[in-house]
C-alpha cells in the first residue's frame, strides 16, 4: 500500500468526531478511526519524497514529552498532513488533505 493510498484513506475516514451540547458541559463521543502508522523515518520520508511536504510546525507535545503532533505542508500542491510521533520511533498519520488557506511560517 502506498503512502498516497494511506493518505487518501486517512482523509476519507475523517477526523475524530466530537459532539458538543448546548449546555455548559461539553459531552464527547469517541468514534472508531483506523490510523496508519509506521517507523518515523519511513513516514517522514514518504511525506517529503512522495508529497514534497515539509515540516511547517510542531503543533504540540504531550505533557510528558513523549508524543509530538506535527504539521507538514506543500504550499505548491496545497496539501497537508498531521502526524503523531512517539518517542519510541513510531509515527501515525492522523489527518491529511487539501489546504483551505495558504500555510506559512510566522
Amino acid at each position: 500500500m502506498t503512502y498516497k493510498k494511506i493518505l487518501a484513506d486517512a482523509v476519507a475516514i475523517g477526523f475524530l468526531v466530537t459532539v458538543f451540547t448546548a449546555n455548559s458541559h461539553a459531552q464527547f463521543m469517541t468514534m472508531p478511526k483506523p490510523v496508519m502508522c509506521g517507523q518515523t523515518n519511513d513516514v517522514v520520508n514518504a511525506l517529503k519524497n512522495e508529497y514534497q511536504e515539509e515540516l511547517l510546525e510542531i503543533i504540540g507535545m504531550s505533557p510528558n514529552g513523549e508524543i509530538a503532533i506535527m504539521l507538514y505542508v506543500n504550499d505548491k500542491n496545497r496539501t497537508f498532513s498531521i502526524i503523531e510521533t512517539h518517542v519510541g520511533g513510531t509515527t501515525c498519520l492522523i489527518a491529511g488533505g487539501s489546504l483551505a488557506v495558504q500555510a506559512t511560517k510566522t
